[in-house]
């Protein structure tokens, strides 16, 4: 039976509760640092049903409220994460993979461009840079030439709208009442739902940015990330290293909001840190301070635990 902590309200009695404890002491210099209205820390462990989620602070851009376990934050492109994992559950139902052309799936569907037609789901769950089309055949000047220099990428939501219409196609529901059986459902969570008004999302682009979650969920769903997909390649995840570690991320800014999303696969844990009330650029800043604080203590845990074994 899956238990679930939060470290808010009780002292460190397991390693996780002294986990999540060691690292929100280190979040908290992050906050003041970069005027962080609050934030949700959650961190949950593989091979364990344990769970630890903490809430601080205040919510809203005017940090008028304080954030309680129900409160709702914005997933922003996380939330490509949970479509994900609901698309690979319903090609493998109907029979199709990521692999499958959308045209071959869409097949009675209007309007399709040609080219559309072959995209896959893996072209699209893999993520674009708007403005560039990036192939292996690119050498780095023809990205100079198209890039502007200093200029950033922008992910590219217009896709997800495209396998939100495949969703609704292959299974006559919608992509909300999807994401309601197939993932909220099964993961028992309480506080999560689609809410376009939480941070402007475009109805169309819900598969992109459309979920907001509370803290008291936000561990149950780092645990659904999939072990039945080819994972994390498929994923709309980021690789990186930390001190010579393996993690996958995804992070996103948006209206005052922020979301990061780590999965450490070589440590078996995995985090998310859900903020809000603070400008663009400090918001960035923030999620890397704190995201670099909870992995340096990710891999102490690591190396102490290496130690003891020798």
């Amino acid at each position: 039976m899956s238990t679930e902590h939060d470290s808010s309200f009780v002292k460190a009695q397991t390693a996780l509760d002294n986990l999540i404890i060691r690292s929100n002491q280190g979040m908290r210099e992050c906050k003041r640092e970069y005027n962080v209205s609050g934030y949700i820390l959650a961190i949950v462990k593989e091979g364990s049903n344990e769970q630890c989620n903490r809430v601080s602070s205040t919510f809203g851009i005017d940090g008028s409220e304080k954030i309680q376990k129900e409160t709702f934050f914005p997933l922003l492109f996380a939330t490509k994460l949970l479509t994900t994992i609901v698309l690979g559950k319903i090609l493998r139902q109907a029979g199709f993979t990521f692999e499958t052309p959308i045209g071959e799936m869409l097949n009675t569907h209007p309007g399709l461009n040609e080219h559309i037609k072959k995209w896959t789901c893996y072209d699209i769950c893999r993520d674009r840079v708007a403005g560039c089309e990036v192939s292996p055949e690119m050498t780095d000047e023809d990205i100079v030439r198209t890039l502007q220099s200093g200029s950033n990428g922008t992910r590219s939501n217009a896709p997800w709208a495209l396998l939100s219409v495949l969703i609704s196609h292959l299974t006559g529901k919608s992509l909300e009442e999807n994401m309601q059986k197939e993932l909220f459902e099964p993961l028992k969570t309480q506080w999560s739902k689609f809410d376009s008004s939480k941070n402007n999302v475009a109805p169309g682009l819900k598969a992109a940015e459309g979920v907001v979650v509370s803290g008291r969920d936000m561990a149950r769903i780092l645990k659904a990330l999939p072990t039945f997909l080819e994972y994390p390649s498929i994923l709309p995840m980021t690789a990186a290293t930390f001190e010579n570690i393996s993690v996958f991320e995804v992070e996103s800014v948006k209206d005052g909001y922020q979301s990061l999303v780590v999965d450490c696969p070589s440590l078996n844990k995995r985090f998310a840190i859900l903020s809000n009330g603070t400008e663009a650029e400090k918001g960035k800043a923030f999620l890397n301070d704190a995201k670099e604080v909870i992995l340096k203590i990710f891999v102490e845990e690591n190396n102490a635990a290496s130690t003891i074994q020798m």
